[in-house]
This record gives C-alpha cells, structure tokens and sequence, in this order.
C-alpha cells in the first residue's frame, strides 16, 4: 500500500493524487506514474544509475540470456528505439516481450511508463535489485464498473397489445469494446490533469484500483460517470451481484442472456433510468453545454457533427481536418441555427471552436446551393470577411481542407501581398467562397468595376467581427453602400437568395451591438464566454479596491439585511479563505459553506440543501473555485468576489456561469460586487479592461491608483523578455494578457556592447522569426563618431563557444538535470541527439492545462536565436559557471518604422516568405549585410533598414538592395512612424532622459 497524499488541484477528494498516465490497455490497465515529487525522484534514480554504470565499466554486458522479465537500463547516447528520444538520459526497463520473428525486445521503461523495441546490443541486463527505489509507474484501474455493449432490437414484455416491444438494451460483457477504450483515450487526451483516488489493491499483483478525476477546461469529470452515462459501463452494485448469482441457474438461457435479464428486466427498468438519471444529474460533462442564448428561436443543441447532414464529402473533410465527432460546445449551438438560416451571432473565447465551426457550415451550406445552381465564376455564394491576412490564411486552409473532395466548389484566399491580378485568375477558376479582409476586397472592386457581383450571394462571414469593426468600421460602410455587397437581404420573388449573415468574435462590443441592431435580422445570438454574457446584459458591477484585512468587514457591511432574499454566493480563492470568511460572518449572519477539502457526499448533501432553499430564508453560500463545476449553479441572484488572485483568467471567467439563469432573462436582475486587494496581481490588468468594458464608474483616484499598480505589476517581470509585439510594432493588441514584459528596465536592458544609435552594423542573419524580426550574428560595427574606425567580432571566439559546450556534456556524467526553471534562467538543451545549445528560459506555458505545477517552457537557444517552444523541463540540462559566463555574439534584430499593410495587427506568412525570398536572392559569397541602429537595449537592436553591400576594390563598397523598400513595393507593409516613438515613451517612463547617449 502506497502512501496517498493530498492532491495539487483544488476540487478533487483530499485523497486524490495527481497522476500521469502514459498508457491505457482498457479502463482497467492503465500504465501512470504520480506527479508529486517525480522531479526529485527521477534525479535520485539518475544519480543512482550514473553510479552503477561508474562501476560496471569494466564488467562485461550479458546479453546473450536475456529474457522476460529481466531488468535492463539504457543509454540516450546509443539507442535505437524507434522514437525520438528516450525520456531521459539513463533508463530502467523491464523485458515484457521477445518478437521472434525480428528478434527484437519489448522494453517498458518502468520509470515512465512508455514500452519502445531495441536490439539486444543496446541494452545492459543488471541484477533486478540493482537499485533499491522502486518503479516510478505501476499499472492502475477504474474500480467497481462493467462493462457493457448496448444491443439493439432485443424484445421485452410491455403492457402494450402484443405484449412484447422492441428497444436497444445493454448487455454486460467480460472484454471492453474498441469504442470504449477510444473513448477512455480521448476523454485523457482533453484533460488538462487528471488524478486518482485509490480505493483498494489487488494483493495478488499489487495493481491499484480507485476512481480517476479529471479535469477539463476548469471542469471535474469523474471518469466512471463519463463511462456510465456515455453508455459504455455499469455499476457494479450489489443487487446485480444477487440478480446475477440467481439467473446463473437458468439453465435455458446463455451467459450473456443471463445478465442481460438481470440488469434490464421489466422490474428493473424504472430503477435502471433512476440510475442513469441521476449520474447525468452530477456528471461534470454536462456543465460544459452552459452558454448564454438570445433568440425567438429554440434550434436545439447538436451533439454529433453528422447531425449536421450536410453532403458526404463535407464531413469527409471535416473528419479529416478536425478528426472528431463531438462538437465543440458553441458548435453545438450555432450549428442548428446556422442551417436553420438563422442571423447568427458566436461569442466565444479564442480557440473555443467559433471559427472552425461558422467556416465548417458556410462551406456545408455553399455545397448544397452550389449543386441547384449553375455555375457563375463572378458571383460568390459565400464572402467571408477576415480581421487580418494571416487569418484569411487560416480560414482559407480551413476552408479547402473541408472542400478537399469537391472540384466544382472552391475557394480563393485574397489578401496583402497578392497582386490583384493573381486574385483575379484564381477567381475566374472558379470561386463560390471568396476569403478576404475588408481593405483589401475595397481596393480590389475600386480597382476592378464591374468584375465581382454579389446579387447571388448567401452568406456572409465576419469572422473576428469584435476586431474588423474595430478597425475597418469606415470600409465596411463602403462595402455595404458603395459595393453593395448586402444588397440582397429581402426577398425578391424569384430565385435570388436571401443573404444569412454570421458573426463570429471573441467580445461583445458597442459596434457588433449596433451592427447587430442596425443589420442582422432577428438574430440568434449565442454567447459562450461567461465574462462576454455579463457585459452582454449590460451589468455593471460595483468594485472596491482595499487591503486583504478589511475584506469580510467589507463583505458584512455591504451584505446588510435583505441578503436573505437573493440567492448570494461568496466565491473564494481557496478553502482557507472560505473558513475564514465563513467564521466572521456566521455570527451575524446564516452562511453555508462549501470547499474542495470537505468528502464528496457532504459536498451533494450541502448543495442539495442550498437549492431547496426558499426565498426569504437564503443563507450566503461561501465556496471556493474549485468547488464551482461541481455545484453545477446557474440561478445565483448576488455574485461576490471575494479576491481574484488567480493564475488563469478563465477560472475568473468561469465564476459568472452562476448567473447564468437570470442573465438569460429579459431584464437580467443581478448584482456583482468585487473585491481587489494588494495581492491581486497576476489577472489584475484583464480584469480592470473587463471592468471598463461593463461601463463601471472608476473614480480618478482609483484610476491612477489602477495605473500605478499596472506600472508595479509590469516592472516586477524583470526576467521576462521586453514583448516581441512592443518590439516589433511599439505597442501590444494583447496587452492586458500577455505574459511579457511592457516596460523597459535600465538596469536590465542596458546594452550588451557599446553599440550606439547611427552606428553602422555588418551581422549575418541565421533565422527569420518573422517579417521584421530576426536572430543574427555580430561580425562588426562602424561607430558614427568615426567612421574610420572598424570594430570586429571574433569568428574564432564565437566557434570555440560551441567547441567548449559541445566537450563538456560529451560526458555523459556531466548531464544532470536542470533543478531551476524560472523564466531568466539559463541552462542547456539537448537540441538534436549530441548537441548542445545554451538556452534561457522564456516562459513558463501554463496553457497545456490548469496546474501550477511547470511540465512546459519555453527557451531561447542563446548563441543561435533560435525560440524552442514546449519545452519538457525534463530535457533540460545543469550548467556550470565556466559555461554560463561564455559570450555570447547573438543578437535579435527588429527591422523598425514598419508596420503590416493595412496597419494590420500580426504579419503573414506570405510578407515572411517575401523575407526568405530576398535574403536567398540578394545576399550571396560577394555581399554582406548592414543596418543602421536606431535603438539599442539588452541584446536586441532596432536597424533603420537592412541593406545588402558589395565589397569593391579600391572603392566605397557599393550598396545594394534594401529589405524595406521590397516589402513596401511588395505591399507587405507600410511605414510606422510612431514605431520607435512608443519605444522611447517606454523609456522616459523608466524615470532616464536618454537613451545610447541620446535624449529621449
């Protein structure tokens, strides 16, 4: 019996411990190894393991007699596997299978519970306690479940006139199904953690089975309920052991009939449904479907993408694209109101499935009115209206991906960098959905009278509409009123179409409202962001910024006498914060109190009792976050934030999902009341634009207060990176949310070399991060104070850097694991098997899940610039001071005064390609590269342009070709004039008035 901790994620049973599964044979075999303390533990085996090998280099390695069941331990260094890379440097395995027909072993690396096949010459038997520390994985399963089969036509008794009826009934079987173990795959594949409660060992094997949590998108998922209520498992309960012992004596019926009958006869049917009734009851997967809908029309919900019946190919190409048969939640919603011609309005958060979803059904839709309709190349069925021309990119892949097996429907992708002619050929080709931005399709009709109709036109997408109507408001009038592009809204009697508008966006803003209003006819409005659902409904709460000590006082006082009369819920951090507000208010006032660390029974029997409770008599219900999925609440009247000192914004975001009843009313009748104290600070900027946003009155004192403590929160980043955004453009669209850095710290980013602003650079570019951002290497400078004087970089010191680091870790011994990961930290990564490259932390990727426990990072190779993102932390690798303090002669380099054409907010694929294209044609053996600096901080300098030069004999060198100059013919870009500007407002802020020696 293992010792059984307390788990990291708030909401699941104190017992439960976080686990990583690596393997599933069934829900009753599964390969997983616990979180908690793995770091340190693998480090004890690797320093064991380094030890063994120490002492058995000279001790020959008996290969010839292995066999299952042996012990073996393998080095990274030498592996044949069959997969990338092993998981560590040194491992132990265990010999599971021997395939005869290859002669090749089946390894289970029982520290990381993954099997690979190797020769036998790559493996070392040792003794089966050579090592003391036990396996890290053991092999784990849900416990008390059948499985079932669901059987279709299987005749039972009724009361109806021949007595029989004809129903699918599910029949317990000895072997789980394919489906079900898919199912068990996919469902841990979605979970950002998952944890486990063991509830009793098999002594025979010592395999452990219990219950499996898991959590997905905030949510906690029992996996035996998912099982149970997806139909493909029972309970085991024991008055099916007694219905199966007696049916075993039926000697007329067969094995299989006899648990049929047992579990799903006539008298057991009511009770079966109860049962069924009541796990879709508390089941979490339910909580996922919550989302705010406003329309006169009930379109259902969708639960299966086939659902959709659009042609065949489509879902073809849906199946090949997504792979999945499950909508997303806000597909299921929009889906039936979209093909039922419904306006449609899709609010969600990014990477909710909106996009995906609008551009799966315009594509469905256009398939089946293109086959009624003759074929016009000029007349599109279907525009769809993009905020960026990196996004037409995207939805243009989407759109041929889910057309890939029609060859009389297609579409053309027209943006920035694409001459109006080349648009012009693909759309005689054929073009029945034209992908685009706003600007680009005005230039194009200006340009092109008479050549694009839009009479024929059905459907018309604003995908991102929060951002184009943002930023294009002026163009879209033009295109509705000089263009005519929604022309053919009413009916006109004959065949012409009645154009279906769809939006798509991430916040509900003034302009989609007035847009809405204005434009969309009876429109369907869905709303799957819980935050959006608030502003919304035009709620404003009331914020209050005080110390953390003042905090219950303020909730007492503000709760007052009428509190029984609304349903109020107090939303806490953590249970520890909870107790305490519970034992200040419960003299005073009736409370009831619900957090993680209470058992699972006493959770339903207290939230059963808060929704029997009746107006007049409501106590305040005081609970934590991660206790808010499993109350499953929507009707709440009062929400009241007691601190929002959360590390994900959308645990902040999910609090509001209480209201949800009542914000689906007419007139919602909420209140929301929050409270910021001085530990609020990872969320605290998002949180204030959302507050701005909901129009609450914010005094100008708490305004500067706001500002100040903004200023604080950005300064005390120190050891993140200046943002990529800010450097390349001088601002940042995502700023409120983004984990960089928006300040600059002199003391941090004082330049790395005496570079000065209007000194002459000559480096060699090694990667192209984007259209204005690269990684090159320092051969020299010219100052501007003297032209005359060259200062070189030594080619032979940057070359005995990689010499050095490449030596030390030859040995394997000097490959010890990382023990720090904090974004600034700098370590060594195993680039490619062999080589080293110095690396430094750049963040720390929380968005693979919900845990606070760092699994991903991501790192900055230091002498090569180039950016590895997901990182396991477990391939990093120690670095010892000599190597540490080695020079580096990298550095980042942003192309300045450039901005996206159209002033667009991120630069495309193709203005990067045109990059690529320009350093291949124009910089070969007889030219180099230079730049003249308008900024230097840190290791990053701004260049006024890039230029290629041609070395002449006896002469100036001659100048070439300019990088700017082609990306502005190429219409990639346009100039930025306020680019480096912005850049010395952040330095003035810094409290200097120069900067490189100039003034700000």
């Amino acid at each position: 019996m293992i010792e059984i901790k307390k788990s990291n994620h708030q909401g699941v049973p104190a017992t439960a411990r976080g686990i990583k599964i690596m393997n599933v044979q069934s829900p009753y075999i599964m390969r997983a190894y616990d979180i908690a303390k793995r770091e340190e533990k693998i480090s004890k085996i690797n320093a064991q393991l380094c030890s063994f090998i120490r002492k058995q280099t000279s001790s020959k390695n008996d290969t010839e007699s292995l066999s299952i069941g042996d012990v073996v331990f393998i080095q990274s260094s030498n592996h044949e596997t069959g997969v990338a890379e092993l998981p560590s440097y040194l491992c132990r395995g265990l010999i599971t299978h021997i395939k005869q027909e290859n002669g090749k072993y089946n390894v289970l690396l029982v520290d990381h519970g993954i099997s690979i096949e190797l020769n036998k010459d790559k493996m070392y038997k040792v003794p089966k306690d050579f090592i003391p520390e036990k396996y890290l994985t053991k092999t784990i399963g849900i416990f008390n479940i059948l499985p079932i089969r669901m059987r279709k036509n299987v005749p039972t008794t009724s009361s109806s006139s021949n007595g029989y009826k004809n129903k699918s009934t599910a029949v317990v079987v000895e072997e789980w199904s394919e489906e079900a173990i898919l199912f068990v795959k996919n469902i841990l594949v979605a979970s950002s953690a998952v944890y486990f409660d063991h509830l009793v060992t098999d002594e025979v094997n010592g395999r452990e089975y219990g219950e499996f949590y898991l959590i997905i998108d905030d949510l906690i998922i029992s996996l035996s309920e998912a099982l149970v209520v997806n139909y493909y498992a029972t309970y085991l309960e024991e008055d099916l052991f007694q219905l199966i012992e007696t049916s075993n004596h039926k000697q007329e019926s067969s094995e299989e009939d006899i648990i049929i009958y047992a579990k799903f006869s006539s008298n057991r049917q009511k009770n079966a449904n109860q049962l069924v009734g009541e796990v879709q009851k508390h089941c979490s997967v339910r909580h996922i479907e919550k989302v705010l809908i406003q329309s006169r029309n009930n379109c259902g919900i969708l639960s299966d993408v086939t659902d959709l019946s659009f042609p065949k190919g489509v879902h073809k190409g849906w199946n090949t694209c997504i792979n999945s048969t499950r909508p997303r939640k806000i597909q299921s919603y929009v889906w039936p109101a979209i093909k039922k011609g419904l306006n449609v309005v899709a609010i969600g958060s990014s990477q909710c499935g909106k996009t995906t979803g609008c551009v799966m059904a315009v594509c469905g839709l256009v398939v089946m009115r293109q086959n009624m309709m003759a074929r016009n190349v000029t007349h599109p069925l279907a525009l769809i209206l993009c905020s960026s021309s990196f996004e037409v990119i995207n939805v243009h892949s989407l759109c041929t991906s889910f057309l890939q097996f029609y060859n009389n429907v297609k579409s053309v992708a027209a943006f920035n960098g694409k001459t109006h002619r080349s648009v012009a050929a693909l759309i005689y080709n054929g073009c029945q959905i034209l992908v685009t931005t706003p600007r680009y399709l005005a230039r194009f009709l200006n340009d092109n009278k008479n050549f694009l109709s839009f009479d024929k036109l059905s459907y018309l997408l604003f995908d991102n509409a929060d951002i184009i109507l943002d930023k294009y408001y002026q163009t879209i009038g033009e295109l509705f009123k000089k263009h005519n592009i929604i022309g053919n809204r009413e009916p006109q009697g004959d065949n012409s179409p009645i154009l279906q508008i769809i939006l798509s966006a991430t916040k509900w803003t003034p302009k989609i409202k007035k847009f809405v209003s204005v434009v969309m006819y009876d429109p369907f409005i869905c709303i799957a962001s819980f935050i959006e659902a608030v502003v919304f409904k035009s709620l404003r709460p009331k914020l209050y910024i005080l110390r953390s000590t003042y905090k219950n006082q303020k909730i007492l006082d503000i709760l007052e006498d009428d509190y029984t009369k609304l349903r109020t819920m107090v939303v806490c951090v953590n249970a520890e914060e909870a107790v305490q507000l519970n034992a200040f208010l419960a003299p005073t006032k009736k409370t009831l109190l619900i957090h993680e660390n209470m058992k699972l029974f006493n959770i339903l029997a207290l939230r059963e009792n808060w929704e029997t409770c009746v107006r007049g008599l409501y106590p305040v219900l005081i609970c934590t976050d991660a206790i808010l999925s499993q109350l499953n609440c929507t009707d709440v009247q009062w929400l009241i934030h007691h601190s929002v000192l959360l590390t994900f914004k959308n645990q902040f975001n999910y609090r509001f999902s209480v209201l949800l009843d009542n914000l689906a009313q007419d007139v919602a009748k909420c209140k929301i009341s929050i409270i910021i104290d001085e530990h609020n600070n990872v969320q605290f900027q998002s949180i204030m634009k959302v507050m701005q946003r909901m129009n609450v009155a914010i005094s100008p004192d708490m305004v500067e207060n706001i500002e100040r403590i903004t200023i604080t929160l950005e300064r005390s980043k120190k050891n993140y990176d200046i943002c990529d955004n800010v450097k390349s453009l001088g601002l940042c669209p995502d700023e409120s949310v983004c984990v960089f850095r928006h300040c600059i710290l002199p003391d941090v980013d004082a330049p790395m070399t005496d570079i000065q602003i209007n000194d002459t650079v000559k480096l060699m570019i090694l990667y192209v991060h984007d259209t204005a951002h690269f990684s090159a290497r320092l051969i020299g400078h010219v100052p501007s104070s003297n032209n005359s004087k060259k200062v070189m970089f030594s080619s032979a010191e940057y070359m005995q850097i990689t010499r050095k680091i490449q030596e030390y870790y030859r040995n394997v011994e000097n490959r010890k694991l990382c023990t720090s990961t904090n974004v600034g930290d700098i370590c060594v990564l195993e680039e490619s098997i062999d080589t080293f490259k110095r690396v430094q932390i750049r963040r720390i990727r929380y968005d693979r899940g919900t845990s606070e426990e760092v699994k991903f990072v991501d790192v900055r190779c230091i002498d090569t610039g180039l950016i590895h993102e997901y990182v396991n932390i477990y391939k990093l690798i120690h670095i010892p001071e000599e190597l540490l303090n080695l020079p580096t002669h990298i550095v980042e380099i942003f192309l300045a005064g450039i901005a996206p054409y159209d002033n667009e907010y991120t630069w495309n694929h193709y203005a990067t390609d045109a990059v690529y294209k320009w350093i291949s044609e124009k910089v070969d053996s007889s030219t180099y590269i230079t730049g003249k600096v308008r900024l230097h901080l840190g290791n990053t300098i701004w260049l006024d342009d890039i230029v290629t030069r041609t070395k002449l004999i006896n002469h100036n060198d001659l100048v070439g070709f300019s990088l700017k100059t082609q990306l502005r013919n190429e219409n990639h870009a346009i100039l930025n004039d306020d680019h480096i500007s912005h850049l010395m407002k952040l330095y003035k802020k810094s409290g200097l008035s120069e900067v490189n020696g100039y003034p700000v």
